[in-house]
């Protein structure tokens, strides 16, 4: 017998303009600079207003450091983004530094959305721009771009492969050529949760072709011309 996760009421709130996951309390993404208000039920965020990037006109939320669109960064924004790029990098570099064979599993130009370490029966199981990957001790190397996921269903409660087994907390990703299983020990029903999030939301942005907010803002060039040239 299986027991499913109620989901909704623990998502957190997502900057409405660049995407990132932030807390209620915030009124300025950190990722993206935009100043933001919750809507009367409090269910979300919105810009606070709404204003045109300088170079290319596409509208962003007001006191956004960049553009998405064009990689325009403000000239008195450039060291607020410069700081942003070095706690991304940090992150990315130390993910493929301290997990066991992830810097060899995943190519350099993947970015690591989020990674989790040691849940049941896995050794990691990380989420990149690119796909999942799950590394067993039973299995060894699974990797699976997100063109190959067909849905993702909800946390739920069981016991892995076989009752005489402690229950843990689990949830399927169905791929093309077969189902998966990622599983975390019973107290860990919050990084469940997380991962569970993270999966859906990097399957939503590989749905709507964008890249994750880290990856546009290691992107970003910060000289003069405050744009990108990739």
């Amino acid at each position: 017998m299986t027991q499913t996760i109620e989901v909704a009421e623990v998502i957190p709130l997502r900057c409405p303009s660049c995407g990132a996951s932030i807390s209620r309390e915030s009124m300025q993404c950190e990722y993206c600079g935009s100043e933001l208000v919750l809507v009367e039920n409090g269910s979300a965020f919105k810009e606070k207003e709404i204003v045109p990037c300088p170079h290319c006109g596409n509208m962003l939320g007001s006191g956004r450091w960049y553009c998405s669109k064009c990689g325009y960064v403000t000239p008195e924004h450039r060291e607020r983004v410069k700081e942003l790029q070095t706690k991304i990098k940090f992150i990315q570099d130390e993910r493929r530094r301290t997990i066991s064979n992830l810097a060899e599993d995943i190519p350099a130009d993947d970015f690591v959305m989020d990674c989790f370490i040691y849940p049941r029966s896995h050794e990691y199981v990380a989420i990149t721009a690119h796909g999942l990957t799950v590394r067993s001790r039973k299995n060894g190397l699974e990797q699976y771009r997100w063109t190959d996921v067909v849905a993702v269903g909800n946390p739920e409660r069981g016991h892995f492969k076989g009752a005489f087994n402690p229950p843990g907390w689990y949830f399927q990703v169905q791929t093309l050529s077969k189902p998966i299983e990622i599983w975390f020990d019973v107290p860990h029903y919050q990084t469940a949760l997380k991962a569970h999030r993270e999966t859906l939301n990097a399957l939503r942005l590989h749905n709507l072709g964008k890249k994750p907010i880290g990856s546009i803002v290691l992107s970003l060039k910060t000289d003069e011309s405050g744009q990108h040239t990739t």
